[in-house]
């Protein structure tokens, strides 16, 4: 078919005519049809009877293409017909399947190429559920008569699992539905809703109950749970528990990572802590004015504002550092030397001790993920 102008000429290129119509010769003046043709960076598509199509163009084996109304193929965009939506990407093909775009956004398309939208898709033992705008969900999603999932930051709906959501904690079962349940909250609910939790391994909790004695719990997480494997009476500074500065024998208020272990043994049994034997030359430095303070150092001399620390390795009541874990509160400007250590009779200047059995019982479980939280009582614990 060729088209021949005003000056009798046969056509090449592009013809607009009639209501928008559009056709195409090539450089031979034959008419286009059922081909491509191009114009720079925009794809046309010519049917049967020559003209440009518009609109949805199926193709292939389940492929899909889009053409606006000015013939022009859509490429990385959007195109919408009717209630359906559909994504073109950069070939000109519809999408098929999970689509990750933007900051961390994801969206899903059948196989008949429409968004899903307020609708479930299951990818193996993966769940995801997309909204009103297609995107797919995190966080809480209430539905139903009172039911309640949970997906997380990868879209990912949760499944006999855990999830906290502020100082809330959940448990979604087999079919991803939140638990209900009437039982009140276990101190092990409590534990493991801590922000702490979230990184830790094991958890000694130091509740105060009394001027200058506490309890000390140490809890072990196991899967999402969390066990308590020790419980243990123990002493504390004589202020108690609170805000506390160097000379202020007070134990510091929060959370402070278990960094390592010491004492006079030459080995202890830990769960992968690090553990350190006290030397003749080993000091904690605590002179404010010293640029090591607050920590171990092996010198050959340190003055009397520091702690030798073989001092407390003698029989008792002076074998503190017979056994003792670090309390890291580097940067903390509340003191220095905090340790959990060995109990004797008498109050702490700010340590917890506890029994040199517990305290052997208590390192024995200590790995590298190992956190202490001391509070003035069990609700301050949901602080952490």
């Amino acid at each position: 078919m060729y088209y021949f102008g005003s000056n009798g000429d046969a056509v090449t290129g592009l013809r607009h005519y009639g209501n928008n119509k559009l056709e195409y010769y090539g450089t031979d003046h034959v008419q286009y049809r059922n081909r491509y043709a191009s114009q720079g960076k925009q794809l046309y598509y010519f049917g049967s009877n020559g003209d440009a199509v518009t609109g949805l163009r199926h193709y292939g084996n389940n492929k899909l293409e889009y053409y606006g109304t000015d013939h022009v193929q859509y490429r990385n965009r959007y195109a919408s017909q009717g209630n359906q939506l559909y994504y073109f990407g950069s070939n000109g093909d519809a999408v098929t399947g999970l689509r990750h775009y933007d900051h961390n956004k994801l969206e899903y398309y059948g196989a008949d190429h429409v968004q899903y939208r307020n609708r479930y898709y299951q990818e193996g033992n993966k769940f995801y559920y997309f909204g009103g705008n297609g995107d797919a969900i995190t966080g809480l999603r209430h539905y139903g008569n009172n039911k309640l999932e949970y997906y997380g930051t990868d879209h990912v709906q949760y499944r006999n699992s855990y999830a906290n959501v502020g100082n809330t904690r959940y448990y979604f079962g087999s079919n991803g539905d939140a638990v209900s349940t009437n039982r009140p909250q276990t101190e092990a609910d409590i534990i493991g809703s801590m922000r702490v939790a979230q990184k830790a391994q094991q958890i000694v909790t130091v509740v105060q109950d009394g001027e200058s004695t506490a309890t000390l719990k140490l809890w072990q997480k196991q899967g999402d749970t969390w066990r308590n494997i020790l419980i243990s009476s123990s002493r504390i500074g004589n202020g108690g528990i609170g805000n506390s500065h160097e000379g202020s024998s007070t134990t510091p208020k929060g959370a402070y990572h278990l960094s390592f272990a010491f004492g006079k043994g030459a080995t202890a049994q830990t769960a992968g802590m690090s553990y350190r034997q006290i030397k003749p030359t080993s000091y904690w430095i605590e002179d404010q004015n010293d640029r090591q303070y607050n920590t171990w150092q092996d010198r050959s001399w340190a003055n009397n504002k520091n702690e030798h620390l073989i001092d407390y390795t003698k029989a008792a009541p002076h074998n503190q550092y017979e056994l003792a874990v670090v309390m890291d509160n580097q940067g903390q400007n509340n003191g220095s030397g905090f340790f959990i250590h060995v109990k004797n009779q008498w109050p702490t200047e700010g340590c917890v001790s506890i029994s040199l059995s517990d305290m052997r019982t208590l390192v024995s479980h200590l790995g590298t993920k190992a956190y202490v939280v001391d509070v003035q009582n069990q609700a301050q614990l949901k602080n952490y």
